[in-house]
């Protein structure tokens, strides 16, 4: 069974697994980013749902824009076509005394533009969500204009245009020599040498002493 919002495109967020805890009832929802499973009731007998499972995670990836893990289906999407990074204008503080129009990138913006100027993201590339070429899409273009910020976004690249795509691999998981958790395996997580841990603290003859 499918529970489907008509006015939701169908890049925002996916199907969502949900299911009725009166009613053992289980639905797939699809509904807007960032909102919540509990807002919504069991078609059969109108209890709130309950998520029993974990998010649309399909995997962890790292972003090649923020240099920062991202979860695709959560806080990172995936591109469809091949794009390019470029300086968007717009308004900041708008209805305020400080609204200003931004024209320029700062020192930040201009010194990502010019690291990935000319180069493109693939199809298949994961970014973060806040990169998302088709953000706001599903709202009129007064209200899209605005909520998106000046800034960095990703555009459509022509045919002509020229080098090797970005698409990143999904990242995998380690575990860490420390605690034991898991980790995801990044090269700054990596030490020079091989590492041991450091006991500090030991039982000696009834007292308790550094190692």
């Amino acid at each position: 069974m499918t529970i489907s919002l008509d006015a939701v495109p169908a890049w925002s967020g996916g199907g969502v697994p949900a299911m009725c805890l009166r009613c053992k009832t289980t639905v797939t929802l699809r509904i807007p980013r960032f909102d919540k499973v509990s807002f919504y009731r069991c078609p059969e007998c109108g209890s709130w749902l309950y998520s029993h499972k974990l998010g649309p995670n399909r995997g962890r990836y790292l972003c090649p824009i923020r240099r920062a893990p991202v979860t695709l289906g959560q806080t990172g999407i995936q591109l469809d076509r091949d794009y390019l990074l470029e300086f968007r204008a717009g308004v900041i503080a708008r209805g305020t005394d400080f609204e200003e129009l931004v024209t320029t990138p700062d020192a930040w913006d201009q010194a990502l533009l010019d690291r990935f100027a000319g180069r493109v993201f693939g199809a298949g590339c994961v970014v973060d969500r806040d990169f998302d070429p088709h953000l706001y899409n599903h709202l009129p273009p007064d209200e899209r204009e605005r909520r998106l910020r000046p800034g960095p976004r990703l555009v459509p690249a022509g045919d002509g245009a020229a080098g090797e795509p970005i698409v990143n691999a999904r990242l995998k998981l380690g575990s860490c020599a420390a605690c034991g958790g898991r980790v995801v395996e990044l090269p700054e997580h990596r030490v020079a040498t091989e590492w041991t841990p450091l006991r500090t603290v030991v039982f000696r003859k009834r007292r308790r002493g550094a190692a």
